[in-house]
């Protein structure tokens, strides 16, 4: 990008002649930079007429991970691609090796006629890799150049408290740069859910999971395919793993315990398919699907929860009922389903909510023809 710029420099160099030009060599050549630090070895071929031949070694004994910035191949990397790594890369510190053998009029080697190949170790970086989602912070990792590609291996980062490790990222070819990113993590169901609210899922659904509050754990894994040519058009598909955790729906006076099960999610929704919970003191299926994951593509947000409750339980919630529910003892097996649509501007539209069972196992103590014994089902309309 610009000469470099060095505030020391010393070593012995040797220039020869040789047939078609001349060879200079080193065999300890250290050198700081702007930001960065270390030793360089090896020889260059100066040909008359053509690219130089390269056989280098380098050691940067230590660097800033911004420093990488002034590394870039202009002619080999996308402007994309190098626009993206100059957003991404925020801080942190990077040792490594690094060593180049070939003739450059084939670089940047992609006939495997010459070889590229850098490792990096990588301490307490940042990456800014999606505008749209947060940083990755506090990064520890192996990064691999070889030739065009890019190859991450990440012991542990966190983002948003949510603490992610392994993870993996990849870079097949600058030229075309698709980054390839795979995690899994661990945090509170309270972290994981503020990580949610600050990505494109958790603003696009901001509505519908209003109020939501998640307690006890989870587990997290993600893919995330992202063109860095058209960030806009990131594949995501990822799922929580939750252990025994209290969720709290307080628009709808809703408290469900010990929720456990999975959680999966895309950037156009998520859903969970028959979470076992706790609600109204008995066990309990829920499903919640949002976005493109719900059965109807009018609707913004599904839920259905199933279970075996008393009718004074079913009907807590409606007081001019409390009174008569003593004529109805015993326990019968209940579904419900919520659903809300989506106006054309996205907003919260019509709710419709249902509710059956044929009250298998709840007697109704009332006179002739409306009484039933527990033991006889009565019809249930479909919702």
């Amino acid at each position: 990008r610009r000469p470099f710029l060095f505030s020391a420099l010393g070593g012995d160099v040797v220039a020869y002649r040789v047939d078609d030009g001349w060879q200079l060599g080193t065999d300890a050549l250290a050198f700081e930079g702007e930001g960065y630090g270390g030793e360089l070895r090896g020889s260059v071929d100066l040909v008359r007429g053509r690219r130089p031949r390269v056989d280098l070694q380098a050691v940067a004994t230590h660097g800033e991970v911004v420093a990488a910035k002034l590394f870039w191949p202009l002619r080999t990397m996308s402007p994309n691609a190098m626009a993206w790594l100059d957003r991404a890369l925020v801080g942190g510190s990077v040792s490594g090796r690094a060593a180049v053998r070939g003739d450059l009029e084939d670089w940047p080697f992609r006939n495997h006629a010459g070889l590229f190949i850098a490792q990096a170790d990588v301490r307490d970086a940042t990456l800014d890799y999606h505008e749209d989602w947060p940083q990755a912070e506090h990064i520890d990792a192996v990064a691999r150049f070889i030739n065009t590609g890019l190859d991450v291996q990440a012991s542990a980062l966190a983002t948003m408290d949510v603490k992610v490790g392994p993870a993996h990222a990849a870079i097949g070819d600058f030229g075309d740069a698709l980054l390839d990113l795979d995690a899994k993590g661990q945090g509170s169901g309270a972290n994981l859910l503020r990580f949610l609210r600050a990505t494109p899922v958790g603003r696009r659904f901001r509505e519908q999971i209003e109020g939501l509050a998640i307690g006890g754990r989870g587990e997290v894994t993600f893919d995330m395919a992202l063109p860095i040519a058209h960030s806009n058009d990131v594949v995501l598909e990822g799922n929580v793993a939750l252990r025994d955790a209290d969720v709290d729906l307080p628009r709808y006076d809703l408290q469900f315990t010990g929720a456990s099960g999975p959680l999966r999610f895309t950037r156009d929704g998520f859903t969970a398919d028959s979470l076992d919970v706790g609600f109204r003191e008995r066990n309990a299926k829920l499903s919640v699907a949002i976005g493109s994951h719900a059965a109807d593509p009018r609707h913004a947000f599904e839920a259905r929860l199933d279970g075996s409750w008393p009718a004074s339980a079913v009907f807590a919630d409606v007081p001019v009922l409390l009174p008569f529910v003593d004529r109805f003892p015993g326990d019968a097996a209940w579904g419900t389903q919520l659903a809300i649509e989506e106006d054309a501007t996205g907003r919260v539209g019509r709710t419709r909510l249902g509710l059956g069972s044929d009250l298998l196992g709840i007697a109704i103590d009332l006179p002739a023809p409306l009484a039933k014994p527990a033991a006889q089902a009565s019809h249930s309309a479909p919702w």
